[in-house]
């Protein structure tokens, strides 16, 4: 499901909290293990703002709510700089707000599972003929523990990839 508000203006806090808690109430969330997949502090977004609403709108109807702050292969973000992006101090248990909040170890391949693999022909077909090798598909380990995964964030041009954010999350 994909939920657009587009005014062509900037959207003041009041506004996006009514639009995102409309959203988030029909998401079918209930009783379900729900993952936020959050942006880092290297992308811009009214994050405490928008993290507040995800929390009011879903904890109380889904059987649990943990966040993944997507890092790609950004350093870890200290607690402090955790805290201050999500608008709320993470705590000692690690949770913020009440939901517990894990970073993306992309160098750890325990928190990892390959989910498949991209065959030689489609990256030979994809990068133009620029590489010829099979490359494995992994994700966090947590967005397979999760029964409904919402991924929250912008999207932007990116100098290196094309784009960030959206389903590169994944």
């Amino acid at each position: 499901m994909l939920i657009a508000h587009i005014p062509g203006r900037p959207i003041e806090g009041v506004e996006l909290a009514r639009v995102l808690a409309d959203g988030l109430g029909r998401l079918d969330v209930d009783d379900r293990r729900v993952l936020l997949v959050l942006p880092d502090d290297t992308r811009t977004l009214p994050m405490p703002e928008i993290f507040g609403t995800l929390v009011r709108s879903i904890a109380p109807r889904a059987g649990s709510l943990a966040a993944l702050v997507a890092l790609g292969t950004h350093h870890p973000m200290s607690p402090a700089a955790v805290g201050r992006h999500l608008g709320a101090p993470l705590g000692e248990d690690g949770r913020c707000a009440g939901v517990g909040i894990a970073q993306h170890r992309w160098n750890d391949p325990s928190a990892l599972v390959r989910v498949g693999t991209i065959g030689r022909g489609e990256v030979r077909e994809l990068s133009l003929g620029m590489l010829d090798e099979e490359i494995p598909v992994e994700v966090n380990r947590a967005v397979l523990d999760a029964e409904f995964v919402l991924l929250v964030g912008p999207v932007f041009p990116h100098e290196l990839i094309g784009f960030s954010g959206g389903h590169k999350y994944f």
